[in-house]
């Protein structure tokens, strides 16, 4: 024990003493866990399945159709109408595609005659021109309707026309709903599916 009052900082340094490093009993493996994790690939990482993509002038015709038979109403409004066209596609009554379908009517010189067509906007004489954000949001619209990633509000529904019009139905109405502005229905006639090509 040190005397008391002596100056110990005159006394040589001492050195510290450290234990003997010993290495625990389980150094082999983590030697093996090491040199096993340096080497494992990393995990993969499930790719997220990218929607099937749309034909170009397909969802122009659609997002066309939407807005201007649709314009003003709510999303659900305008998903009718796009509705409206993907029944007609799988009708064999109608064209097999959605610009087929929209542009169904009579023409002349490659032009469609004024107000004799099935979409009133195709044929009504005025330009189909959408300020470009207005274009991209209802386009956005239109692909959720294509790839079917909306519910259809119409059921099989293939006709509709505006609230304030009076149409005499000779044939008996089925499916119809009203939807904002437009009454949505079809005839009580069944529908004629389009028969699919044999493969082979």
């Amino acid at each position: 024990t040190p005397a008391v009052g002596k100056d110990l900082s005159a006394s040589p340094a001492l050195e510290a003493i450290s234990a003997p490093t010993i290495p625990p009993s389980n150094w082999p493996k983590m030697q093996e866990y090491e040199l096993r994790s340096k080497n494992t690939p990393p995990p993969m990482v499930a790719e997220v399945p990218q929607p099937p993509s749309l034909d170009v002038k397909e969802l122009d015709c659609m997002t066309k159709a939407m807005y201007f038979e649709a314009r003003g109403e709510k999303p659900v409004g305008q998903y009718a109408v796009g509705y409206v066209v993907l029944n007609r596609t799988a009708d064999a009554r109608f064209p097999d595609t959605v610009c087929g379908v929209i542009h169904q009517g009579e023409h002349r010189n490659g032009k469609p005659v004024l107000n004799r067509c099935q979409f009133s906007f195709h044929c009504d004489g005025r330009p189909d021109h959408m300020k470009p954000a207005i274009y991209e949001q209802m386009k956005h619209l239109a692909q959720l309707v294509m790839r079917k990633e909306v519910a259809n509000p119409i059921g099989k529904a293939l006709y509709f026309h505006a609230t304030h019009v009076v149409v005499n139905h000779k044939r008996q109405v089925v499916d119809r709903k009203r939807i904002g502005n437009h009454v949505f229905y079809a005839f009580a006639e069944p529908a004629k599916p389009k028969q699919k090509m044999k493969v082979g």
